[in-house]
């Protein structure tokens, strides 16, 4: 649920559920919610915060930055609160993609996790206990699910019913109570279990869950979340590698390699190679198409 009424106040959000006039609003969660939100921990401007709560609602955090139950109908909350659980998030799909390829994870994103635990998992220091007590990967997944199962019991996901007139019948649902929170814990669920589904964007570098019906990223193929294809990103990328290939080009030419010899080296047609050394010299003589 997005409150009527969201004003960004120093360093806060303050909100209020509405009136007649300014009517809190209901949406479908969706990947994009999970993908927009992992960027608000690096987020540029308490602006940006604010446009995101403005379309996808409030997480519902009491004074001490913790997800509220009860919540009345106002609230105040700070923005970096809401910078830390986007980033807890972020270190919580990190881990599970590093767990998935059987490593532990980076200790960086430990830090956030539980910035108590070693992120190293060594044995227990008593002999006698080191065979009865977990140690390495075991011991990290082990670590990983107690965290999680704590913003799972926040999350308070519960399922409730709803009445289809079409159907004339019952329905199964999710009963997200209007929390953010909720909704984002969901989807984060959702994504670790289906580890299929995480990767890492080729342009900004943040983990991003890919709706199932698009097609998976080949090993080493570039691969980019909604945001940057819709700044055009990957066409920025590709035109970038153009013009290195045409630098790489020319130099190899006037090293005195032939196109076929270049076109292996490059990867690339030779109908390309022949296009980008027009006019370019080697061994004093202009090259012609």
């Amino acid at each position: 649920m997005v409150p009527g009424s969201v004003k960004l106040e120093e360093n806060s959000l303050v909100w209020h559920i509405g009136t007649n006039i300014d009517a809190p609003k209901t949406y479908r969660p969706s990947p994009a919610m999970l993908n927009r939100f992992l960027r608000l921990h690096d987020a540029i401007t308490p602006n940006d915060v604010l446009d995101y709560a403005r379309r996808y609602g409030m997480l519902l955090l009491d004074e001490d930055g913790k997800p509220a139950f009860n919540c009345g109908v106002e609230g105040r909350e700070f923005i970096h609160d809401w910078r830390r659980v986007s980033l807890t998030a972020c270190a919580f799909l990190n881990v599970a993609a590093a767990l998935k390829n059987g490593r532990m994870g980076d200790p960086a994103d430990w830090q956030v996790l539980d910035p108590f635990c070693d992120p190293t998992f060594p044995k227990h220091p008593n002999p006698d206990l080191q065979p009865y007590l977990p140690h390495g990967i075991a011991a990290a997944r082990l670590a990983f699910r107690h965290r999680f199962q704590e913003w799972l019991h926040f999350g308070r996901i519960t399922f409730g019913l709803e009445f289809e007139l079409k159907r004339r019948g019952w329905r199964t649902e999710v009963d997200y109570g209007g929390r953010l929170f909720s909704a984002l814990v969901l989807q984060l669920l959702l994504t670790v279990v289906n580890a299929d589904s995480l990767y890492f964007c080729s342009g900004c570098g943040h983990p991003y869950a890919r709706l199932r019906d698009k097609k998976r990223p080949k090993v080493g193929q570039r691969n980019f979340c909604d945001e940057c294809v819709q700044f055009g990103v990957p066409l920025q990328l590709a035109d970038r590698d153009r013009k290195q290939k045409h630098l790489q080009a020319r130099r190899l030419f006037e090293t005195g390699k032939s196109v076929v010899e270049i076109a292996i080296e490059l990867d690339s047609k030779t109908a390309s190679i022949r296009r980008w050394l027009k006019g370019i010299k080697q061994n004093g003589k202009t090259r012609k198409q």
